[in-house]
């Protein structure tokens, strides 16, 4: 009976094992899930009110747009970084489609901010143009 009792105990310690085993398994796909959707929405968001505000900024308000888009871009890239430090554990699919999508944001959000940046700078330079003194005249 001893060498029944402990068959039947080792294969219960197994069975144990192996439902532990999966349940954690369950429990980190389910957080990287989890994590990898929050990071998403978080940037989606983010995004979308970045694109509403550059439809609705005046032109005199680019210069705060620009460090705007550069925080945002930032925050893009801790997201992305925070989402390449997690274990993909059987979620490789997802966690490459958020990848993508992350990187794209933040290269939209880079690119924003270049193009208000430049704006600024022709702008300043029209301004300066415009304030210098007519120098056809002076060969009249």
């Amino acid at each position: 009976m001893t060498a029944n009792k402990t068959l039947v105990i080792a294969v219960a310690a197994l069975v144990a094992v192996g439902l532990g085993y999966w349940a954690y398994g369950a429990h980190q796909k389910r957080e990287t899930q989890q994590m990898a959707v929050a990071l998403i929405t978080d940037i989606a968001d983010r995004l979308r009110q970045s694109l509403i505000a550059e439809a609705a900024s005046p032109p005199a308000s680019r210069t705060r747009r620009v460090s705007t888009l550069d925080d945002e871009a930032a925050v893009a890239d801790k997201a992305l970084k925070t989402l390449k430090a997690m274990h993909a554990s059987g979620n490789q699919a997802l966690v490459d489609a958020a990848d993508d999508y992350l990187l794209t944001s933040r290269e939209i959000l880079k690119k924003l901010a270049d193009v208000n940046r430049y704006r600024v700078r022709r702008h300043r330079r029209l301004r300066l143009t415009r304030q210098a003194p007519d120098r056809r005249k002076a060969f009249i």
